[in-house]
């Protein structure tokens, strides 16, 4: 049974969400998914209503981990911010 789970995955990637992005080609970028989605867009308002350049990724599927379109939207010269409602840091972990 493992291995035919296993098997979907392929699949799944095909029809998996992309990160929402918004102001996504900011220099910070704020990362987060579920919930937390509409306090981090609040944040990077208010951020871009103080000259700073925020934007943020939101996430709202994450299994199996869209490692690749992370990298991309990340890039190598940005900053960002994992925004978590948790106290392990799990999808920073996965970033």
């Amino acid at each position: 049974m493992v291995n035919k789970r296993n098997a979907k995955i392929s699949a799944m990637r095909n029809e998996m969400n992309p990160p929402n992005g918004y102001f996504d080609k900011a220099g910070i970028l704020l990362i987060g998914w579920g919930s937390s989605a509409g306090a981090i867009k609040e944040s990077v308002d208010l951020l871009r209503n103080n000259s700073i350049d925020a934007g943020c990724l939101i996430f709202s599927d994450l299994c199996p981990f869209p490692a690749d379109k992370v990298v991309s939207a990340i890039g190598k010269d940005k900053k960002y911010i994992s925004v978590e409602l948790n106290s392990t840091a799990q999808l920073k972990l996965l970033i």
